[in-house]
């Protein structure tokens, strides 16, 4: 059994602006093209590093790993409690409870409550951002995270 491990939090890829998304349902806006430019470029850093690949469900976040997940042979886990408004603590829940090295893509809202969280709970937090596509590492030591290192997005 990992005493410690890596754990991922992406924030999704860029997607365009919500107002100029001309459907109904926010959920399935797509990523536009820079935000595949950068699915891409995240799968590429990301796929030597991970066994399994957890998403919200809105779109824009499955587009963001699905590269990643079709890399190493994986299915995307589609987890409601990753999805836009909901509480970090549900996240911090999955991050704390994985065994081995992950990748969860979530929003900034939930991104950017997590981290400042994590801080105010002093963990060691190396850098800040919540851009997207930004990518989080955090290390979990026996069920807690320990630290967290930020890493802005790819070029794309």
């Amino acid at each position: 059994m990992n005493i410690s491990h890596t754990v991922y939090v992406v924030r999704h890829a860029r997607a365009g602006s919500r107002s100029s998304w001309d459907g109904t349902d926010d959920r399935l806006r797509p990523l536009n093209g820079r935000g595949q430019r950068q699915a891409l470029a995240l799968a590429t850093v990301l796929s030597p590093l991970v066994k399994t690949v957890h998403s919200s469900p809105y779109l824009r976040c499955v587009e963001t790993v699905a590269p990643l997940a079709t890399i190493i042979g994986a299915d995307v886990d589609i987890l409601d409690s990753l999805s836009e408004g909901e509480s970090w603590r549900d996240a911090l829940s999955l991050i704390e409870a994985t065994s081995g090295p992950t990748v969860f893509c979530t929003h900034g809202d939930v991104l950017g409550d997590l981290i400042n969280a994590l801080e105010e709970q002093g963990v060691t937090i190396s850098g800040y951002g919540i851009e997207k596509a930004c990518t989080w590492s955090l290390t979990v030591s026996r069920g807690a995270v320990a630290s967290a290192r930020y890493a802005p997005p790819p070029e794309a």
